[in-house]
Order: structure tokens, then sequence, then C-alpha cells
């Protein structure tokens, strides 16, 4: 009766350290996944400024609507903006985990979201949003730049 007592408190131990190296393992891989995501927007919010400051047509088109209220990319939108961005060699094919044929998306397998809006005749702010682990926007995990901006309202 004991050696089997001992056996079960064993396994229950046993369980109990499987299930905290697991939950080690999961947030060590999101948090590797948050500093790729970081990365990868800095890159397009650059990319896009960069073109925008060059007179790019195609992303004057893209941000068209003139308004100072928010104003979300369509998915047509953002796969424009990324194929010409990729085209005009703004090194966005270098984004880690990324292929140039597929839809940028951040760690979790999600697309990027993508606001604008007019602040000064052609001047924009924009913000590109990863809505995080749990795929869902305006909770708590997501991932906003510039990281001192508000979520836009859907």
């Amino acid at each position: 009766m004991r050696k089997s007592r001992k056996i079960y408190c064993f396994l229950a131990v046993l369980f109990v350290a499987i299930i905290a190296l697991h939950s080690l393992f999961t947030y060590l891989q999101d948090a590797s996944k948050i500093g790729h995501v970081h990365g990868n927007i800095s890159a397009m919010m650059a990319a896009i400024y960069s073109e925008l400051d060059k007179g790019n047509d195609v992303l004057k088109d893209i941000f068209c609507k003139q308004s100072q209220n928010w104003a979300a990319l369509t998915n047509e939108q953002y796969d424009l903006l990324i194929s010409e961005l990729v085209h005009k060699d703004c090194y966005l094919d270098h984004v880690k985990g990324w292929e140039p044929s597929m839809p940028m998306t951040d760690g979790w397998g999600n697309r990027y979201k993508l606001y604008y809006r007019v602040v000064n005749g052609d001047q924009y702010d924009i913000l590109i949003i990863s809505n995080g682990p749990d795929g869902r926007y305006g909770t708590e995990d997501d991932i906003i730049h510039p990281v001192d901006a508000s979520l836009p309202p859907t």
C-alpha cells in the first residue's frame, strides 16, 4: 500500500513538473514571437513612410481616404501594399519566417491590421497592429506600433 502511494505522489509531482515546463516553453515561444513581431512591424513602418516620402503613387492610391479619422486597409489593399514594398526592394523580403509570395502575418499566423489617417495634407499617421497570441482584436495582448498609440475603434 505504501509503495503505491509513493508511486502516485511521484506521478503527481511529475505531472505538475510537465505542466510547468510546458507553460514555460509556451511563454518562451510567445516571447520570441513578440520580439519578431516588433521587428517586422518596425520594418513595415519604415518601408511605408520611406515610400510615402518618395511620392510612391501606388501607396498614395492605397492611402486614398482623406480623413482625420482612422481608416483600415482592406485585405486587398494590405496585399497590394506589401507587394509594392517588396517590388520597391524595401527589404521586407528579409523579414524572418516570411515568404513574399504569401500574405505577411504575425507570429501566430494572423494578418497585421493597418490603419491610417491624414494629419496634414499628404502626411499620415499609421498604426500597425498584431492581434497577439490570442488572435483577437482589442485585447490586452495586442501589439501596437507606435507603442504609445491606442487602438482605433473597429
